[in-house]
């Protein structure tokens, strides 16, 4: 059984030790990161991480949910939780382009943020609006039994979620992040929220690499020649 407050992730085979959560979230934190993606399988507890990780800074930080701004459509809403149609992806598309423009205008303002989304690779080229930015991806696995079950939960809760075949779908697919050195991959079984926080920390101390996915672009690209 793992000790209570302790776990280690291997990032590129290091381990990263978490020994005394308190401590070392009392020792400051790092601002590696402008924006931080967390990213799962419906169920996977991405939303709760965001909003823990983002209320949990010492300085100004916020949380936008993809699904949340989706959901700002009031009239004619189409979404791919419920419909597989071109109106639902460019909805779907547009929710990441608001999601990326309310993060640089957090940025301008010194304000860093969390965005929870479901992201596979082959979708990164869609949030390239955050291309001038320090952006941090991470892939929250739990077992899918834990997604299903956290599914369910927030069925009976809120009356939304996904079918269960979404939820098997949506597990195998974040399997191809296993293929990437890049993100910050959590198999969070067992592990509280604070606990998968204080690892997002320890991970973000050790990043070499202030945006991996995307060329560095200046803030301003009218202001270039």
């Amino acid at each position: 059984m793992r000790p209570k407050g302790t776990h280690t992730q291997y990032i590129n085979n290091n381990p990263l030790p978490i020994l005394n959560i308190k401590n070392h979230c009392s020792k400051g934190e790092y601002t590696m990161f402008d924006v931080l993606l967390i990213t799962g399988a419906a169920g996977s507890g991405k939303t709760t991480t965001a909003q823990s990780w983002a209320a949990s800074r010492q300085q100004h930080c916020a949380h936008l949910s993809h699904d949340a701004v989706m959901m700002f459509m009031k009239s004619g809403l189409a979404s791919p939780a419920e419909q597989s149609s071109p109106e639902a992806e460019r909805q779907w598309q547009l929710a990441i382009k608001i999601c990326c423009s309310t993060a640089q205008l957090y940025a301008q303002e010194g304000v860093r943020c969390a965005i929870d989304t479901f992201l596979l690779p082959q979708h990164l080229v869609l949030w390239e609006g955050l291309a001038h930015l320090d952006v941090g991806l991470v892939v929250l696995q739990p077992p899918v039994e834990l997604a299903l079950e956290r599914n369910f939960a927030r069925i009976q809760k809120t009356g939304w979620g996904v079918p269960n075949r979404h939820v098997y779908e949506n597990h195998a697919a974040m399997q191809a992040w296993n293929d990437y050195s890049t993100p910050l991959i959590l198999d969070t079984d067992g592990l509280s929220t604070e606990q998968i926080v204080a690892l997002i920390d320890t991970w973000e101390a050790h990043s070499s690499e202030n945006n991996p996915f995307f060329p560095k672009l200046p803030l301003d690209k009218s202001k270039q020649t």
